[in-house]
């Protein structure tokens, strides 16, 4: 895993993986946290990838037909190169393998199932890469969809790296949950009896 410690914006993110598509010979599935993200960072792909690679989009915006119809198509083989881009939904239950995983920042059980589609099943000869990012536009969004907390808890296990080996994942899973633990340790009963009661100005002035 490679942690990229640095914010991009989505502009300059989308250029670096076309170029790194460009360069690079392997199949790349890139994960982004919002729908919306990963439909332009699709289009943008689409428009500029050479002809002889295969562009993929997957979400909820399109219909479970359509999507099982798509991943049909990627898990085909082909010798043509495979470019997908995709919200969480791949992390889990989609049988995908690729040479490259991009993942923009998540809580760490979701970069670890991103890492997971890298090398699925072990046919790759070489060892696959996957690259953590940040999106400065995007910073905000992802703390409304994941949670600030686990967020910020994610970038202070990963900031110490700046590349893992697949290896030592337990070990910074274990740093992980140690860290959400002391999180919800820290959690007063007056605060969890406001949340059992909905009461939210509670739960706001004991903050």
């Amino acid at each position: 895993m490679i942690c990229n410690n640095e914010s991009y914006s989505f502009d300059d993110l989308k250029i670096q993986i076309l170029n790194y598509i460009s360069e690079n010979d392997k199949d790349t599935l890139i994960i982004l946290n919002t729908k919306d993200s990963a439909r332009e960072c699709f289009e943008y792909l689409a428009d500029n990838l050479d002809e002889n690679i295969e562009p993929y989009f997957l979400s909820t915006l399109i219909t479970p037909y359509e999507r099982k119809k798509i991943i049909e198509r990627i898990i085909r083989k082909s010798k043509k190169q495979k470019v997908i881009v995709s919200t969480q939904l791949v992390e889990a239950g989609v049988d995908i393998s690729v040479d490259t995983v991009f993942r923009q920042m998540a809580p760490l059980d979701s970069i670890i199932q991103a890492a997971g589609r890298a090398n699925r099943h072990n046919e790759k000869n070489e060892i696959s890469e996957v690259h953590v990012f940040e999106i400065k536009e995007l910073t905000k969004v992802s703390g409304f969809i994941y949670g600030s907390d686990l967020l910020i808890k994610t970038k202070n296990v990963l900031k110490e790296f700046n590349q893992i080996e697949e290896k030592d994942y337990l070990q910074l899973i274990e740093r992980y949950f140690q860290e959400v633990r002391k999180q919800s340790d820290q959690t007063t009963p007056k605060q969890l009896n406001a949340m059992l009661n909905l009461d939210f100005s509670e739960i706001k002035n004991l903050n």
